[in-house]
């Protein structure tokens, strides 16, 4: 048994020290045309990758391929739709707080049909948002969805710029509503009250500055700060700024409020914001105190569709008439030919609102004369009713 093992390990150290040249014939030869065989092979594979390299070196690179899609770098186009809501903005709207009891939450939650509806609207709302077209246009059942990242992305094609700004105000007659959204202001006590959007902006002209981050607010503020747009401030310091409504129709036009709203629907960051309203307070002024909002909560994918929100890291200006609706709006830098199209937008809601004025104080002065006039009468007739006249009396008689 030993000397069978000894046997074996001098087989096997012969085996492992054995040269080359002590291997068969047979096995030298095929290891050698498998060798060989690899070498031509690797040969030609090498000829044919020079050769296509050498062709498509020799090929022309001006004008023969044309670019993809997603390598050309998308130009905004002007903006081509009213934005806003179909109906007026009411107090206590898009508050964020679901009033359904905790039975029909679940009962909704468990309903098929229910959740097919709302990945329709999410779809519809995605896709309006990206074609820049209205909610009414679309009529697609197919579901996508939204990158995270691709509001990041989206950023390095004209730094997030939607879309341009219209040259001309949108007509009154086609404009839709700016939306109601609450939140707390720089003037709010306590802070944790809310407070609506609506009754600041009703009833004046209003500069709506939208955004939810220090990057979105420095773009809007291209269209709205002293440094960035000197020929707007010039504008709102012409005109007084009480808050009484004239109603003289020869009284000035009372100047346009700046109104800021800062949506950040995340919970952290909101609470970050919360904790430096004292420097948010040093930073504002304090007669626009009660018109900076933080908005948490209401600011839906419906809404930001309705508003043309493509990207929601990028600033939103809106120019809003005393009745709420959204007669011009911008996005993303503001270029010089929107910062002249923004004042004159300003100056021209100004003489529409005296002439309103105006033709408002003379129905209210029409509406006057006709009460009296219509009194008189009535005081005419009853005089005839109470004392006929002498014929009558002696005819009766």
């Amino acid at each position: 048994m030993r000397s069978s093992r000894i046997l074996f390990g001098n087989w096997i150290l012969r085996s492992a020290l054995t040269p080359p040249k002590t291997i068969c014939v047979f096995c030298r030869h095929r290891r050698t045309l498998h060798a060989s065989a690899l070498n031509a092979a690797n040969q030609g594979s090498s000829a044919r990758s020079s050769t296509a390299l050498a062709q498509k070196s020799s090929e022309p690179t001006s004008g023969t391929k044309p670019s993809s899609s997603a390598d050309a770098d998308p130009v905004p186009k002007p903006l081509t739709r009213p934005l806003g809501v179909p109906s007026p903005p009411k107090e206590g709207e898009n508050s964020g707080i679901d009033p359904r009891p905790w039975r029909q939450r679940r009962d909704d939650f468990f309903n098929y049909d229910k959740h097919l509806e709302r990945r329709k609207q999410l779809f519809v709302s995605t896709l309006s948002i990206g074609r820049n077209l209205p909610l009414t246009a679309l009529k697609s059942t197919t579901t996508i969805s939204k990158p995270y990242f691709r509001d990041w992305t989206s950023m390095r094609h004209s730094k997030g710029k939607s879309f341009l700004s219209p040259k001309t105000l949108i007509r009154a007659a086609s404009a839709l509503y700016f939306p109601n959204l609450q939140g707390i202001t720089l003037l709010t006590d306590p802070p944790s009250s809310l407070m609506d959007t609506t009754p600041t902006i009703e009833g004046r002209v209003s500069i709506l500055s939208l955004y939810s981050s220090t990057w979105a607010e420095r773009q809007a503020a291209t269209f709205t700060s002293p440094a960035q747009n000197p020929a707007l401030h010039d504008l709102l310091g012409s005109l007084p700024s009480s808050t009484n409504r004239p109603t003289h129709p020869e009284a000035p036009s009372r100047s346009p409020q700046l109104v800021s709203l800062n949506v950040e629907p995340n919970n952290f960051k909101a609470l970050l914001i919360r904790l430096f309203l004292g420097s948010l307070r040093r930073q504002t002024p304090p007669d626009r105190w009660d018109k900076y909002f933080i908005v948490r909560r209401g600011f839906s994918e419906e809404l930001m569709a309705a508003l043309g929100v493509a990207n929601s890291k990028v600033g939103y200006v809106y120019l809003v008439d005393g009745e709420c609706r959204v007669r011009w709006a911008g996005s993303g830098n503001a270029e010089e030919a929107e910062k002249d199209a923004l004042v004159k937008g300003v100056r021209k809601l100004l003489v529409e609102e005296a002439e309103e004025r105006r033709r408002r104080v003379d129905d209210e002065k029409k509406a006057k004369i006709q009460e009296v006039l219509q009194a008189e009468e009535e005081q005419n007739d009853r005089k005839a009713t109470t004392n006929p006249p002498a014929a009558v009396a002696a005819v009766a008689s």
